[in-house]
């Protein structure tokens, strides 16, 4: 298939997505897909498509193979955190909203993302927050360390 008649069947997947024809999309995207798995933009029409049908499982598998494909591509960036917190992947979308923040600091969709991820992963447990590391008995830190030592 030339250049031109991919481009024309990427042009018809845009096309069912924007006369909200979701299942049509999906469905031509997959087709695509088959034949140009490393197609960054179907990948990313596949994903949209799944997600609006409900599959998130599916459009986040798209999604992130179009992110891989080309990490510079802030919307898909944005698509693949939203469908990661749509499953509830808290853990695996702090990183990408992490990223997301250092490359877009001034972003209010990414700020507002990446806090509500924040809301939702707890911060592990260390020192003293944990009760196995608590002090049993009251401790008293008085003068200094070397002096100790000397004695």
């Amino acid at each position: 298939m030339s250049a031109e008649d991919r481009e024309i069947r990427l042009s018809e997947i845009r096309a069912k997505l924007g006369s909200g024809d979701a299942r049509s999309a999906a469905k031509a995207a997959k087709s695509y897909l088959s034949k140009y798995p490393g197609d960054a933009e179907a990948q990313k029409l596949a994903g949209v498509a799944y997600a609006q049908i409900d599959r998130f499982v599916d459009a986040e598998r798209h999604l992130a193979l179009a992110y891989a494909i080309d990490d510079s591509q802030y919307d898909v960036g944005v698509m693949l955190l939203r469908a990661k917190m749509d499953l509830g992947r808290w853990e695996d979308a702090l990183g990408l909203a992490q990223k997301l923040r250092r490359e877009n600091p001034n972003d209010r969709v990414v700020q507002v993302m990446l806090a509500s991820v924040l809301d939702h992963v707890a911060p592990p447990d260390v020192g003293w927050e944990r009760a196995e590391n608590m002090p049993t008995h009251r401790v008293e830190f008085t003068g200094n360390a070397e002096e100790h030592r000397r004695r």
